[in-house]
């Protein structure tokens, strides 16, 4: 299906920009995968941490959470001014045809940054930040 195959090529973008979790998604883990994988491409991209708690992602099989998470990373990809329209409740019911043009942005943006600074974001620079609650 259409759905399959735009899961499929944004579990493939996040693998190749870097992040092997996003491979081989199966039935109920792709928002912890694209989650994830967006998460860790932003933070890749700024070199800064996105502050999300250990256990805000430890719950993340809550609605309420997974809301919160998707509000953050709708929030995020704002201020990075991405061109594509998304809205929070399509990043947490993991709306592949909406994400996957808003991945490409990201891995894109992320590769070109990687190119122009070294990989000395992948050596430190950025992270998810956990925080104790």
């Amino acid at each position: 299906t259409h759905v399959k195959q735009c899961l499929e090529q944004i579990s493939s973008l996040l693998v190749s920009a870097g992040y092997p979790k996003a491979g081989d998604m199966g039935q109920g883990e792709e928002f912890d995968k694209v989650v994830g994988g967006l998460s860790w491409v932003i933070t890749s991209t700024l070199s800064t941490p996105l502050h999300i708690s250990l256990s805000t992602l430890q719950q993340a099989s809550s609605i309420s959470t997974r809301i919160s998470l998707s509000e953050i990373l709708h929030t995020t990809l704002l201020q990075m001014e991405m061109p594509f329209e998304i809205s929070p409740h399509q990043i947490q019911g993991v709306d592949a045809p909406a994400l996957l043009p808003v991945v490409r942005w990201a891995v894109k943006n992320f590769l070109e940054r990687r190119q122009l600074t070294g990989d000395a974001i992948l050596n430190g620079g950025g992270g998810v930040e956990f925080k104790k609650l």
